[in-house]
């Protein structure tokens, strides 16, 4: 399962899909997406360096425009 990360993009033009991209799709599983686009909570099987370099690298984006954050879930009984 992995790691839970928070993605969150900033001054992008155009927001990306995260799960359009098959190396994204491997190394991640989506738990929540918000509706504009703009944050992502994740397990990555990967840290969070990593994770961002990948998005960076396969989405075209620069570090400054894609942060992840290691984030705690919690669960309620």
């Amino acid at each position: 399962m992995g790691c839970p990360y928070l993605i969150q993009f900033k001054d992008v033009d155009i927001l990306p899909e995260l799960l359009s991209n098959r190396k994204l799709r491997e190394t991640i599983d989506v738990i929540h997406a918000d509706s504009n686009g703009k944050n992502y909570r994740v397990y990555s099987k990967i840290n969070d360096k990593k994770l961002q370099q990948l998005i960076v690298k396969e989405l075209g984006l620069t570090t400054n425009q894609v942060q992840v954050t290691y984030t705690k879930l919690y669960t309620f009984v």
